[in-house]
Formats: C-alpha cells, structure tokens, sequence
C-alpha cells in the first residue's frame, strides 16, 4: 500500500534536496604554480602594451623591465606572432632594455626571484673527496634589495626519502643519484654558525658565495649526481616580495671512490 509523506515533512525538507543538487556542479581545480602566475601575469602585461591608453602602456612597460629576463621569451613570442606596430616597437624597446637594466644576470644560474639570482657551480672536478660545490646568491635587480644570510643548509635526497634538517637551515640542497639505486646513507645538515638572522643589503650587482662540502656531513657513493640550491626566499619569508623560493641551476656533479 503506498504510504503519502505529509506536506510540512516535504517543506522541512526541500532546503536540504536543494543544497544536495547543487553541490556535484562545482569543478575542483588545482591552484597555480607561482611559474604559472608568473607568467600569466607578463601576458597580461604584455597584451597591455597594446591598450589605447597611453597610462597603460606606459604601466606595462615598467612593470615587465621590472620582472626582468623572465619576460624575454614572452617577449620574443609576441613579436613573433604578426603584433601591431605599438606592441611591435615596444616590444623590441624592452628586448633592448631588459638586458641593459638586468646585466648582471647569468644565463648559467637559476630563475630570478625577488631581483635575485642563484648560480650553482662545482667547486673543483673531478671531485675526489665527496661532493664540494660553490653557490654564488646575487643581487641581479636594478637597484638595492635585502637578503638574509645563510647560517645552514639543509640536505635532501628525495629518491631515498631522507632529509637532514636543522633550526638554522634557511636553504635545502637537493641531491638526486644519477641512474641506479637511490643512496641510502646517514648524514646531517650542514651548519655554518648558530646565529640569529643576520640582513645583507646588496646594491646590483653585489653577491655572497658559499661553499658547500656536503662530505663533511655525508658519505655518498661513487657515481653522478644531480643537485639543486633551493635558498628559503618564500618558504619562510627571506626574501621581501618572493613569490616562490629562490632555486639554482640543476647541476650534474661527478664523486669519484676514494
């Protein structure tokens, strides 16, 4: 026998039936990548330079001079796709210009992040007695800026899911074995002082270099290595205006048996 719901259960009720309709037409999206808001934001800067308003193009112009080399590309890419003479001539200016405002960049380091630059280099090659390495920090950026020394590094080997950390790491080095097996070795963070934070100003152009003997707190294996500089810039705030931490070149490193 069919049973009638009462009409006051049904009106209880539609609140409910209509929260549980709408709620499967939300898509999850993943966020964006600071790289990815990056460059969303040169486009649009770039589709700037070719607005009616004089104001605009003029924002534009100075926006992109202040991202730096990252535009470059972007840049290349618009004059390339047939632009109109606005965007055209403005374009070739910031090509021009870019390199002459940013000349201390080096197209051996890492991406720039907060008008800096990290340039990872091996300290001598073959290397005989372990992992040594040298990272350059420099101030690429067309005028002073402030960055806080490095008082530690902490060292991580994603393959083998180990990570040697410390309170004073204010950078990760990233270690990844070559072909073969992950190495599985016991180890610490590399600690240069124990310190409070200590604030650098470096005027363009100025840099700090350090030396990295990861044989002093690690033994790794025979074989080659690649291995990044990843310094703390937005992971815990070193960098005034970082987006995304401050990463090195990827470097291949050879370390030979003893």
């Amino acid at each position: 026998m069919l049973r009638t719901v009462p009409i006051v259960l049904i009106w209880l009720l539609l609140p409910h039936l209509a929260l549980a309709a709408d709620a499967p037409t939300r898509p999850t999206t993943t966020p964006a990548s600071p790289r990815e808001l990056l460059a969303q934001r040169i486009n649009r800067c770039i589709a700037d330079l070719d607005s009616p308003d004089s104001d605009v193009r003029d924002k534009a112009t100075a926006d992109l001079l202040a991202i730096g080399p990252d535009v470059v590309p972007f840049v290349r890419k618009a004059i390339a796709d047939n632009p109109s003479p606005e965007l055209k001539t403005r374009g070739e200016q910031l090509l021009a210009e870019v390199p002459r405002q940013w000349e201390f960049f080096s197209p051996e380091g890492g991406d720039i992040c907060a008008g800096f630059q990290a340039i990872l280099r091996p300290a001598n090659s073959p290397v005989k007695e372990g992992m040594l390495l040298t990272v350059e920090l420099r101030n690429v950026g067309p005028r002073e800026r402030p960055m806080v020394d490095v008082r530690g590094i902490d060292i991580e080997l994603p393959d083998a899911k180990a990570e040697f950390t410390s309170d004073y790491g204010d950078a990760r080095l990233v270690i990844r074995k070559v072909g073969g097996d992950a190495p599985r070795v016991r180890g610490s963070a590399i600690i240069y002082e124990k310190s409070p934070r200590r604030q650098i100003f470096f005027k363009t152009g100025g840099s700090i270099s350090t030396r990295i003997r990861v044989a002093d707190v690690m033994d790794l294996p025979p074989g080659e290595y690649e291995v990044q500089f990843i310094y703390y810039a937005a992971t815990r705030e070193l960098l005034r205006d970082a987006m995304d931490d401050l990463r090195s070149n990827t470097l291949r490193v050879k370390v030979e048996g003893r």
